[in-house]
């Protein structure tokens, strides 16, 4: 029966337009008042002012809507717009569809019209998605991030990162400026929403001018657009907070985003358990390093400390900490910009916990029990400038920045009922300068030139009294590290394919000076230095039409290694020639929706972190040395998948992306186990892993009910080998995560909001008859907003864990916390009164499974309190 609609379409299509109209949706034409056709009319079906769909009228002014609504019913009525003319709304009252419409001409300019009309919550132009803030914001709503969480597609994580269906966001600009770079958290976790009317979403995002048509780009960006007040004075804001059980929060900032000079300044002290750190992390970190070809100097030192809970960190974090930071864009010319930044970041946290923990082999499974009690102080400061010229010919940008530590850590650690105090202090800085010029010529062609250099130092010290392994009670390290690259490419844009030939030069230096109770011989030190270079040559090409986008890039390289130490009187020198093809394709499926695969082949090698042969003692209970006179490798093909659907219009998105890789080193980490100390070198044994990831989600806004839906699911798949006591143990470990959340509003004065995950884990040593090991991971959370009148805003949030596993009893935690917030409008004050944890939950139990270890740990938490905050806006 479906079929007979669908030929008679066809059928008729093909021999009038006039009937395939009367076939589909509501249709009809848009005539003035002599009865003139007027064409380009935006047509847009509501529903009570909220938009459905949308059309325009064609050359001689007919418009069609050819695609049914599935609920008629919500179909109440047509707007009509266009430039010159008078808005007109008709209602659907008549039982066909064809509605002709005359409209009447108009005097008003067309920025009045703008301003009268009522805007779509969501509007796509092209790689561009605007989405209307005032229709996901609520009162409840603190900071922009808390709008930006409802927005479909969007994703942001605890520590503040962004992604957009899937892909993390490049950069992140306020009314078409960078000005925070890529620790953007400063301003979505301080702007307030009121200043902000649009967000919008920069697809395939090229924000160099001078590569506009010669390099195409895959970057997504996020920009929000101010409203008009925000942009002509200075805004403040200011907290005072005080708290039982000594909690307090403070917290004054100003802001100005002008066109020609923006500011955002911070100040916040708190210890109500919130990680001020997160504020000021580098988002995109790791995809720069990576994009670098740099290996971190990461510190050689490990504490061995536990993850943090999976709860809310006011429930656990017992903290002091202290948060400047200063951010000044100034545009001195057009297109060119200054930008300085800096800040300076104190912290004391103290945190109490318990560990069980239990490591299986084949012959034997360890147990050792670790109560632990922990203060920890970090400190750093940061300094940054920034001069950028972003013209259509050429484009410049130099960066220079620096950044030093300094954080000790005391812990008294019982082992066993063995008491261990361990005592660290690292002390890492860098300095980096990072130059990037572009100049295009002959329209279509281009030469850039890159340059980054970096100059860093950790330095490490750890105590241990007593002395666990051998008597050794201290260890000293110094990991001084050059690392320079330049490049030179050339490109070229000849219509629809881009090629580019790129020329790089990597040099990466490296020391490690170290020793232990401040002995350098038999083994207890080490003098190594790492020399590192790169020669690369790189041509990349890519197609790109309305319909595909096809990139493949065939980087060559020289790779030179040579490294020694003194104090072994060793010195290896290895060379490798390699071709690392990458490949990438997305197909336009419709106007909104893709699909995506892309194929690399990557290689990495070991560093010094990898390859000194002096023991190093990473903290109280464990001991590394590598003791090796080959190369460590290993090479990765990494595989993915994705399809992404959206209907716009209809606030619809669904996602499916999947990953797969398989990673072949020829070394492989032997961990002899004597008690609970380890000891970690390195072996050369061809070693094979294996990741699959599959995931999807979907998000629909259900217009009738005001309703925000969300749904998604993940597979995790690892295969990894563990070389443990000269025994080779093959694992499998799997992990589902699926959850759904609803966001809910009733009214304007009553809001819903309920959120479920679960997450079973499964872990096995697949080649030997060891039972399998599962835990399983509940959580729910609901949050229910009253505003009984415009000025009282009442919050109650409730959660609830639960927690089940082969390793330990089940374990159920309930937590409630409520606020209740006067707002005085008049003199922008407002005074919430909060209280934490009412159902005094003072201790929090979970479980961690991986590979043949698992652990069950227990932490202190903060208890009940009650905070009493007072801010105000100037």
């Amino acid at each position: 029966m479906r079929l007979k609609p669908i030929f008679l379409f066809i059928f008729f299509a093909t021999w009038s337009i006039s009937i395939a109209y009367a076939q589909s949706g509501w249709y009809g034409t848009v005539t003035d008042s002599s009865s003139n056709p007027i064409a380009y009319v935006n047509v847009a079906l509501l529903n009570n002012g909220i938009i459905l769909s949308y059309t325009t009228s064609d050359k001689v002014g007919k418009y069609l809507f050819d695609k049914h609504i599935k609920d008629n019913t919500l179909c109440t009525h047509l707007q009509f717009t266009a430039v010159g003319y008078k808005k007109k709304t008709v209602a659907l009252t008549k039982p066909d569809r064809l509605y002709n419409v005359v409209l009447d001409q108009s005097l008003e300019v067309l920025s009045e019209i703008l301003v009268k009309a009522k805007p779509a919550p969501i509007k796509k132009q092209g790689d561009t998605t605007n989405f209307d803030l005032a229709f996901y914001k609520a009162p409840q709503d603190r900071v922009i991030e808390d709008v930006l969480k409802k927005i479909p597609g969007i994703e942001i994580t605890d520590a503040g990162k962004i992604s957009y269906n899937g892909k993390a966001i490049t950069s992140f600009f306020i009314d078409g400026d960078n000005l925070l770079d890529d620790k953007y958290a400063l301003g979505t976790r301080t702007i307030p929403p009121g200043m902000v009317d649009t967000l919008q979403v920069f697809e395939n995002h090229q924000p160099i001018k001078a590569l506009n048509n010669i390099s195409p780009s895959d970057n997504v960006s996020l920009n929000i657009v101010l409203n008009p007040k925000a942009r002509i004075k200075f805004t403040g804001f200011a907290n005072l907070g005080l708290a039982t059980r000594a909690h307090f929060k403070e917290e004054a900032n100003l802001m100005s985003f002008k066109k020609d000079y923006k500011t955002l300044n911070i100040m916040k002290y708190n210890s109500d358990g919130y990680d001020l750190s997160k504020d000021i992390t580098a988002q995109n970190f790791l995809e720069k390093n990576n994009d670098l070809s740099r290996n971190i100097n990461y510190p050689l030192i490990d504490l061995n400390i536990i993850a943090a809970p999976n709860i809310n960190p006011n429930k656990y974090l017992f903290n002091r900490a202290l948060l400047t930071s200063t951010n000044q864009l100034f545009k001195l010319k057009n297109d060119v910009q200054l930008k300085l930044s800096g800040h300076y970041f104190n912290d004391r946290q103290r945190s109490n916990l318990a560990r069980l923990t239990e490591k299986i082999i084949s012959a034997d499974t360890i147990r050792f029990f670790e109560e632990l009690s922990q203060n920890y102080k970090p400190q750093n400061v940061a300094l940054r400038g920034d001069l950028t010229i972003n013209k259509k010919n050429y484009y410049f940008n130099n960066t220079l920045r620096l950044k030093s530590e300094n954080t000790n850590v005391a812990a008294l650690i019982t082992v066993n009922a063995e008491p261990v105090k361990q005592d660290v202090r690292t002390k890492p800085y860098e300095l980096y300068n990072e130059a990037n010029f572009i100049k295009t010529f002959g329209g279509n062609k281009a030469t850039e030139f890159f340059s980054f250099l970096s100059k860093s130092d950790n330095r490490q010290k750890l105590t241990l009294t007593p002395a666990v392994i051998n008597g050794y009670s201290n260890q000293q390290i110094e990991t001084p590290q050059l690392f320079v690259t330049n490049s030179l490419a050339f490109k070229v844009s000849t219509g629809k394919l881009s090629q580019e030939y790129k020329i790089a030069h990597i040099y990466d230096e490296k020391e490690i000076n170290s020793a232990i109770n401040e002995i350098y011989t038999n083994g207890l030190g080490n003098g190594l230095k790492w020399k590192y270079n790169r020669l690369q040559f790189n041509p990349f090409y890519s197609y790109l039409n309305n319909k595909v986008r096809i990139s493949l890039g065939l980087p060559v390289s020289y790779n030179s290694f040579s490294y020694g130490d003194r104090l072994f009187s060793s010195n290896e020198h290895h060379v490798r020639f390699l071709i690392e093809p990458k490949f990438a394709l997305k197909i336009n499926h419709g106007k909104e929706n893709r699909i995506t695969a892309q194929y690399q082949y990557k290689n990495d090698f070991g560093d010094a972190s990898t390859q000194y042969r002096g023991y190093i003692l990473a903290n109280y209970r464990t001991l590394n040395a590598y003791d090796t006179n080959f190369l460590s490798q290993s090479n990765t093909h990494h595989f993915s998948a994705g399809y992404n659907f959206s209907k716009s219009i209809s606030l619809f998105s669904f996602n499916v992306l999947g990953f797969y890789s398989v990673k072949e080193r020829n070394a492989i980490n032997q961990i002899s186990f004597s008690g609970f100390n380890e000891t970690t070198m390195q072996l050369p044994l061809v070693n094979y892993n294996r990741n699959l990831l599959l995931m999807a989600n979907t998000n629909q806004y259900i217009f009738a009910l005001k309703t925000t839906l969300k749904a998604n699911v993940a597979l995790q798949q690892l295969y990894t080998n563990q070389l443990l006591n000269s025994e080779l143990m093959p694992y499998k470990t799997k992990t589902y995560t699926c959850g759904i959340g609803t966001d809910t509003k009733f009214s304007d004065a009553a809001y819903l909001k309920f959120s479920a995950s679960f997450v079973p884990i499964r872990s096995k040593a697949t080649a030997f008859d060891f039972s399998e090991r599962r835990s399983e991971f509940l959580n729910q959370k609901i949050e229910l907003v009253l505003l009984p009148r415009k000025s009282i805003v009442f919050k109650i949030n409730g959660e609830h864990q639960y927690y089940n596993s082969t390793i330990s009893q089940p374990s159920n935690y309930l937590f409630l916390d409520a606020g209740l917030s006067l707002k005085f409008a008049k003199v922008k004050q407002e005074l919430t009164l909060s209280a934490i944890n009412l159902t005094n939950v003072k201790s929090y139990r979970n479980t961690f499974l991986a590979a043949y270890t698992s652990s069950t740990t227990n932490y202190q938490l903060l208890g009940r309190f009650f905070q009493a905050n007072y801010s105000f806006n100037f």
